[in-house]
């Protein structure tokens, strides 16, 4: 199943996706990042322009400050992302304004089989932890069972919100309602929001 998250704005509205099986149009761009993340449990990022760049440096700030679960996070292209790093290293970090454990997050690779590796590992990792938990509670279901369970939370969480966006749709100035991560997955944002804070979805 394939989520996409366009844009809506007065002067710009973003075709989205033909390959899409949900869309849920923003009219903002932080209730979009905020709904990128909501989703994601790895952040994998192409070459792209300010956008690319804003939503990187959310994510990567949000992993630096400790406020987002531990999650892959990964940029797909050496030589297009190295230019970057180095200057990171080279400004930042040498002025001490940045961390050098701050890029240690950060994998860079070449190719999507790269990125794939890495984040089956961490999904392996994740499914692990969560049998070591089950166990100490006394029920210690398989890792498939596990598997199974987060996929239908997340099916059932994206089911919620795509209906919601669609009921949104005819009036314009409803917010959309917030639903938190799934609660098996890694955890992001689950305290509700004041209701100036809630996205609105179009």
């Amino acid at each position: 199943m394939s989520y996409g998250l366009p844009l809506d704005l007065p002067t710009l509205v973003e075709p989205p996706n033909r390959h899409l099986d949900i869309k849920s149009a923003h009219k903002r761009f932080s209730s979009r990042l905020d709904e990128f993340i909501r989703l994601s449990h790895a952040v994998v990022v192409a070459p792209g322009g300010i956008g690319t760049l804003l939503e990187l440096m959310y994510v990567w700030q949000l992993l630096q400050l400790n406020a987002l679960e531990g999650r892959p996070f990964i940029l797909l292209g050496r030589e297009y992302w190295g230019g970057l790093l180095e200057w990171m290293r080279s400004m930042p970090v040498a002025m001490r304004l940045v961390d050098p454990r701050d890029l240690e997050c950060v994998h860079v690779v070449d190719e999507p089989e790269e990125a794939l590796a890495i984040i089956r590992a961490s999904h392996q990792a994740f499914l692990a932890e969560q049998a070591q938990v089950a166990e100490r509670e006394g029920t210690a279901p398989a890792p498939a069972v596990l598997l199974e369970q987060a996929t239908q939370d997340l099916a059932d969480d994206l089911a919620l919100r795509a209906r919601a966006t669609e009921g949104a749709a005819a009036d314009h100035h409803a917010p959309a309602p917030y639903f938190p991560r799934c609660g098996l997955l890694p955890e992001f944002g689950t305290e509700e929001p004041a209701p100036d804070e809630l996205p609105l979805a179009a």
